[in-house]
């Protein structure tokens, strides 16, 4: 039996650029809850990855969360899409498995690494990566990056 393929060039044709300044809007405009998800250190916060949740609930990425939702949940299951960000070359997340059933990884800015147990894979905007649930994984961004993670739960 053939593997099934998880990751996928230019899946998302992203119309407009979405960067720093458009994230410094949306973190103004909304009251989310985020957190930090790296192993940060007191005099480098800024050396981490940070986790925006529950962004589909925006105007700015509700039509994309639909679109996920239209492709990659056909029974339709509870799902998410979260944001997380980093703002310096070489950020890694820490090495985790997911709570959600599966996640699809949809790179927005910048290039990040994705270490999982079959390889590595370098997302570019627009680009998309199933992560099999259970995976372990980690992130590292070459550059400054932001990420979405589309996840689906059971119900």
């Amino acid at each position: 039996m053939p593997k099934e393929k998880i990751f996928f060039k230019s899946f998302i044709d992203f119309k407009e650029e979405f960067g720093f300044k458009e994230l410094s809007g949306l973190l103004d405009r909304n009251n989310f809850s985020t957190r930090i998800v790296s192993n940060w250190r007191e005099d480098y916060v800024l050396s981490s990855v940070f986790q925006v949740k529950w962004v589909h609930k925006t105007p700015e990425f509700s039509s994309i969360h639909k679109d996920l939702d239209k492709q990659l949940n056909p029974d339709k299951k509870e799902s998410n899409l979260d944001m997380f960000f980093s703002m310096s070359s070489g950020v890694s997340g820490p090495v985790h498995i997911d709570e959600e059933e599966g996640v699809h990884i949809v790179q927005l800015h910048g290039i990040v690494i994705y270490k999982l147990s079959d390889g590595m894979y370098e997302l570019s905007p627009g680009d998309m990566l199933k992560i099999p649930s259970g995976e372990l994984h980690q992130a590292i961004g070459l550059t400054p990056r932001m990420t979405l993670s589309y996840g689906l739960f059971n119900n």
